[in-house]
């Protein structure tokens, strides 16, 4: 929580940033994805170098395909590196000043651009390989793509069945669309959202006074990718959502704000949207210009130690009941 003070407008804006502390969504130091993601980026620099010589000795398919595994490795090892505990880093440069015409000056908050694209580059890598195989299998170019000690026309046609499967996802991808920015004002929170499908567009712009909020809790998805939670801000309401401005994880009386989507640090987020509402007299400071300061995370090793804190305090209560217990026996 935050720790009121009679700074100026200005410093405690840049001092009101969560400390370190309880963390909803611990963000902890992974060894095993770190060193993980050391080995994919081993192997990307091996294809990248498989490619390169595919190039020079003139065999295409060889340099399309291994540029492809190049690549796909490359954005799975950053993956990975941010999995291990390196992200959000630092306070992001699309988190700006915004000002509504009816709420006045505000925080915007975007969503993170690079998920989808990521995802769409990697596939397309992984596509490319497959084609490679299948084609250098139908006009028997080379077998150098083919993994050594496995049948050639075994694996083209694997390779074949991988990339209509890849080359579909990936249209899947670029065909569907969500966005979802927040605003927060001193009157309270605005959440635009926009999603397309195909030829289908939902688009919901919720407002929501501090008074109208209820409760502030934070919640998961309950989707995971390896050992990454989803944050979810749940916004229990006083009154009833409408159904139109509702998106599909809303409820009657539940506004879900998708933090693993946007930009900023969600315990950062989750902390100052709390503050606020348990604090009317600091909610003019999202109107600052020093606002954007608001939302810049504590250092790294500070939230890699409260992480740690917090699983021991979590391990504690286990080996008391365990000493308990043996002193019993």
């Amino acid at each position: 929580m935050y720790t009121p003070n009679r700074k100026t407008a200005p410093e405690r804006a840049a001092g009101a940033h969560v400390p370190p502390g309880f963390q909803p969504w611990p963000q902890a130091l992974r060894p095993m994805q770190l060193a993980a993601s050391a080995v994919v980026a081993l192997s990307a620099v091996v294809s990248a170098a498989a490619a390169w010589n595919g190039a020079c000795d003139g065999e295409s398919l060889t340099a399309i395909g291994f540029a492809g595994v190049s690549l796909a490795a490359l954005l799975i090892c950053v993956g990975l590196f941010q999995e291990s505990g390196f992200r959000h880093v630092g306070l992001p440069r699309r988190i700006s000043r915004h000002t509504h015409s009816e709420h006045g000056p505000g925080v915007t908050v975007p969503m993170s651009r690079s998920l989808i694209p990521a995802l769409t580059v990697a596939l397309v890598g992984v596509t490319a390989y497959g084609l490679a195989i299948w084609i250098s299998s139908l006009v028997g170019v080379s077998e150098s793509l083919v993994p050594f000690g496995r049948d050639p026309r075994q694996v083209a046609i694997f390779s074949a069945i991988g990339t209509a499967v890849t080359g579909t996802a990936t249209l899947l991808l670029t065909s569907v669309r969500f966005t979802t920015v927040l605003h927060i004002y001193p009157k309270g929170i605005r959440r635009h959202t926009r999603r397309r499908i195909l030829f289908s567009i939902r688009e919901s712009d919720l407002f929501l006074h501090w008074d109208d909020i209820a409760r502030i809790s934070p919640g998961d998805l309950g989707v995971r990718a390896g050992s990454t939670p989803h944050p979810v801000i749940d916004l229990a309401t006083t009154s009833t959502v409408p159904v139109p401005l509702r998106t599909q994880h809303d409820s009657d009386n539940l506004v879900a704000i998708m933090a693993h989507m946007l930009i900023s640090e969600p315990n950062t987020l989750f902390g100052l949207v709390e503050h606020l509402h348990e604090n009317p007299h600091d909610r003019e400071l999202v109107g600052e210009p020093s606002a954007t300061e608001l939302l810049r995370p504590p250092p790294l090793c500070e939230r890699f130690r409260a992480a740690r804190a917090q699983r021991d305090e979590g391990r504690a209560p286990t080996r008391r009941r365990r000493r308990r217990d043996e002193r019993h026996r």
